[in-house]
């Protein structure tokens, strides 16, 4: 698809349901064309169906399962082929096991929804991104990375696994992540930034403890519609064009607690995940490889 000059191309994964969805509706109500990625057909096209009456100009969807690589892999190849650019990326997807589980490439399920696959996602489509006048990578991070602590050694958290430390893990990664990939894009137009969405009336998992509190507690959080605002915020607002490597609640810029301000440790990550994922070097102060 070749996109117009004058429309902005936005994509967003766990479009199906939840935040990703109100996310999606959000924009087109602004009028962006989107390209909508989640891992459910049915819920998918729901969605689809939705944003065309919020009067998105266009619609792409792509069914993927970004936990397992080949999946992944597939749909990146897929999109580079098939658009000329991309103005926004919201990594949205997430996910929190009640148990431990790992993905056909031996990830712990946790690590490779909501850390692996943004990772993934943003270096793979990085040349789209700086194919736009002004790209804007946007990560769904979560208040909960102030309970992350990261075992270089055990990413895949093998030893005393437990699912709420396992999303902390996650989100407090995926936030060092936005802030290393932040730094290496300061001499381009792109930015990253990153976000928490409140604590949400939905489910990330498929049942369990949490779960349950988190439907107990619904009445008392905040609903999907409202917690989409702070993606919608950053990926259009023009008064956030050049901030970069931010962390923002309720549309406004906020401090990470501790863990998350610790670039020397997000370094050792990303050096980590790139091994861990087989991606090609990228240090600090230089161009993105392709």
């Amino acid at each position: 698809m070749t996109e117009r000059h004058d429309e902005t191309v936005c994509l967003v994964t766990g479009a199906g349901s939840g935040i990703g969805r109100e996310t999606a509706q959000g924009l087109a109500r602004r009028g962006m064309s989107l390209i909508l990625i989640d891992r459910n057909q049915d819920t998918l096209s729901e969605t689809v169906a939705s944003v065309r009456a919020a009067g998105a100009p266009r619609v792409t969807s792509h069914q993927a399962d970004l936990s397992r690589r080949a999946e992944l892999d597939a749909l990146l190849e897929v999109l580079r082929s098939s658009h000329a650019r991309l103005d926004v990326l919201i990594n949205n997807a997430g996910v929190l096991c009640e148990e431990r589980r790992e993905t056909p490439d031996g990830f712990e399920l946790t690590f490779a929804v909501n850390y692996a696959a943004p990772v993934l996602l943003t270096r793979g489509l990085l040349p789209l991104l700086e194919a736009a006048p002004q790209g804007r990578i946007v990560n769904v991070s979560s208040v909960a990375h102030k309970h992350g602590w990261l075992d270089l050694d055990d990413l895949q958290t093998r030893r005393g696994y437990f699912g709420y430390r396992s999303y902390a893990r996650s989100k407090l990664a995926l936030m060092l992540f936005t802030r290393a990939l932040a730094r290496r894009l300061a001499s381009t137009a792109l930015t990253a930034n990153c976000l928490h969405p409140g604590v949400i009336a939905t489910s990330l998992g498929e049942g369990g403890f949490i779960t349950s509190c988190l439907r107990i507690a619904g009445p008392w959080l905040k609903q999907p519609t409202t917690g989409a605002e702070t993606s919608i915020f950053l990926a259009h607002a023009p008064e956030v064009r050049s901030t970069s490597g931010q962390y923002f609640i309720d549309c406004r810029p906020a401090q990470p607690r501790r863990p998350g301000r610790d670039d020397a440790r997000g370094e050792a990550l990303w050096l980590r995940t790139e091994a861990l994922l087989g991606l090609p070097a990228w240090p600090a102060g230089s161009p993105p490889p392709h």
